[in-house]
């Protein structure tokens, strides 16, 4: 299980980061599968979706959240870092979060996404629409 990696165990005591149960990510893994995908399973494919696309590396902190909020994602109060369809996730406060993308994939192999959420009334509820693909090597692709 992804979350039980001993830095993400370190963000969730800090309250850095919060669960969101599995149930939830079976919710985003099936909005994902809707998408157009790329052939042979090599990530979404964002000739048919309208993105935008940064190497967070060549940025300071600062620039990553001002990127951020250019895209639909940045409108959201927190991001749930998605590993499986079957496994939980967790969600964070999006400047915490924008600036460990890399740390919160770490050990997660291939293309991984990233969703906006809210809270309402107490509960992590997700907003599928709003979401991002990590290429895993600092490139992050966000919907507009």
């Amino acid at each position: 299980m992804y979350i039980a990696s001993e830095h993400i165990e370190q963000w969730l005591s800090t309250g850095k980061a919060k669960v969101v149960p599995a149930t939830v990510a079976t919710q985003l893994g099936a909005y994902l599968n809707q998408l157009p995908w790329l052939l042979g399973g090599g990530g979404l494919d964002w000739s048919q979706m309208k993105g935008s696309k940064v190497d967070l590396s060549t940025l300071t902190e600062s620039q990553q959240l001002d990127w951020l909020h250019t895209t639909l994602i940045g409108n959201d109060p927190l991001l749930v870092f998605w590993y499986a369809a079957d496994q939980p996730c967790i969600a964070c406060d999006a400047e915490f979060a924008i600036s460990n993308v890399d740390q919160a994939f770490w050990k997660a192999p291939g293309k991984r996404y990233v969703f906006g959420a809210r809270i309402r009334d107490g509960v992590i509820e997700p907003i599928v629409s709003h979401f991002a693909e990590y290429d895993g090597a600092d490139t992050l692709t966000a919907v507009q």
